[in-house]
């Protein structure tokens, strides 16, 4: 898969706070895919700011990808367009980007239909273009695999299909 594609590491629940077990997962992966991995997201989008993003720093990732929300849709940060992330106490620009997302999977649960999902995914990233923002999406496995009513599977085509996320 590394060889045709970016990998990054989606980091276990525990290493939101845990540096050490966040350098070493991210040297598991690397090790398997033998190239850098650079780019994270937290399981369960967990974060405790400042403390998840240094340790990130200090685990020399330069991307991250879990600022959002889980159950609703919308901009954690406030914002569709990547920012360094600003350590307040610090009172410094730090080396990592945010990458904020607008969609989880899991705050389309309550649609109807996948027609319905859809049109959620469509009325934000009409928004997102209009400021010509990055449209970002999250689908977990556990719904990708599930057996619900929506065809999450099909859902995930065809928003990369559409959307070319």
């Amino acid at each position: 898969m590394a060889d045709y594609s970016l990998v990054s590491l989606a980091a276990s629940y525990s290493s939101f706070r845990d540096i050490k077990l966040l350098k070493e997962e991210k040297k598991r992966l690397s090790n398997v895919v033998n190239r850098p991995i650079n780019n994270s997201r937290m399981r369960y989008n967990r974060v405790d700011i400042p403390y998840t993003y240094r340790n990130l720093v200090e685990a020399e990732f330069t991307d991250d990808y879990t600022m959002g929300y889980t159950h609703e849709m919308g901009f954690r940060s406030g914002t569709c367009t990547p920012f360094n992330f600003y350590d307040i106490a610090m009172e410094e620009k730090q080396p990592i980007k945010i990458h904020p997302f607008a969609v989880h999977d899991y705050a389309l649960l309550n649609s109807y239909s996948e027609e319905e999902a859809l049109d959620k995914i469509q009325t934000y990233y009409d928004q997102v273009k209009k400021v010509n923002g990055h449209f970002i999406t999250i689908f977990s496995n556990e719904l990708l695999g599930g057996d619900q009513e929506i065809n999450w599977l099909s859902l995930y085509h065809k928003v990369i299909q559409k959307y070319h996320v």
